[in-house]
């Protein structure tokens, strides 16, 4: 879902731009980040699909919103006729008191979430190579080291891609980071059908990160086990690493993995009873291990 109409000068109008509520400045701006759409473009009075959303978009929004200190449900982003009306159904977010030590955030076992336990319950015949990728050109190169930096930060700020799901870590890496050259588009296809070899989520690199140089261009591959990975959380990691090579705010904080596990094991608990499944993951601290 996208914001929208405008006019025929491609802004909005004054009326609309001028306004002091800080709930629909926050969904304004967080809009504005997840769309990546000049703000001229978005109208306060509909809502539409004409700026480009997509149905990830609410998902997104949402983790936006609640960086900037507020909670908005997808179902009232799909129900809304407007942005000023939208805006009315956010709320301060309120921490939720979850079951969890601080400690146990770095360093520290702990339990697979629904979905991971699904995964290895189906998983028998142990195929280690489920993983999702993405294949980006730059449209504006820039410097290994800038990139490389940008994806530190990434892997850093987001704990599940430090992970392993093993008992025994000691001397695993976090991603892999690799500068390649090919002479045509045709080669840079093989190079990420070989890279899909790399991963390993249990004594890792999680994360394959391979920059590709076509003559004047940059193709960037990144493959991730789907284990960490899904449709949302590769738009996410995108995003940010865009904002790092921007040199825009800071990431906001995000909510650590044994958290969010342990949130959903509490509604698993309250509507279909325990799972029990013996593995554990492993979550690294950040210590960064690039070659």
């Amino acid at each position: 879902m996208q914001l929208g109409p405008v006019n025929i000068n491609n802004k909005a109008r004054e009326t609309e731009s001028q306004t002091s509520d800080p709930k629909v400045i926050a969904l304004l701006e967080a809009t504005f980040h997840v769309l990546d759409k000049p703000k001229s473009l978005l109208s306060f009075t509909s809502l539409s699909f004409a700026a480009g959303g997509d149905s990830i978009f609410e998902m997104l929004l949402t983790a936006r919103c609640v960086s900037l200190g507020y909670r908005i449900r997808v179902e009232d982003i799909l129900r809304a006729k407007s942005l000023s009306t939208l805006a009315r159904n956010m709320e301060p977010l309120i921490e939720e008191v979850l079951d969890v030590n601080p400690d146990v955030m770095n360093d520290s076992l702990f339990d697979l979430s629904p979905i991971q336990k699904l995964h290895f319950r189906q998983n028998s015949l142990r195929s280690d190579h489920f993983n999702r990728s993405m294949l980006l050109q730059s449209r504006q190169p820039r410097s290994l080291g800038c990139l490389k930096s940008a994806i530190e930060y990434v892997v850093e700020h987001h704990s599940m891609l430090r992970s392993s799901f093993d008992y025994c870590h000691n001397g695993s890496r976090d991603f892999l980071f690799e500068t390649l050259t090919a002479p045509n588009f045709k080669i840079v296809v093989d190079i990420v059908k070989e890279k899909h070899k790399s991963t390993n989520f249990e004594a890792g690199p999680m994360l394959v990160v391979t920059q590709i140089s076509v003559g004047d261009d940059i193709f960037i591959s990144l493959i991730c086990h789907h284990l960490v990975v899904d449709l949302v959380i590769w738009r996410i990691i995108i995003k940010d690493s865009e904002d790092l090579l921007q040199a825009t705010t800071p990431l906001p904080p995000s909510t650590s993995n044994p958290t969010w596990v342990n949130a959903q094991q509490r509604r698993m608990l309250n509507e279909k009873g325990n799972y029990n499944f013996d593995k554990t993951v492993y979550i690294k601290p950040p210590q960064l291990q690039v070659q």
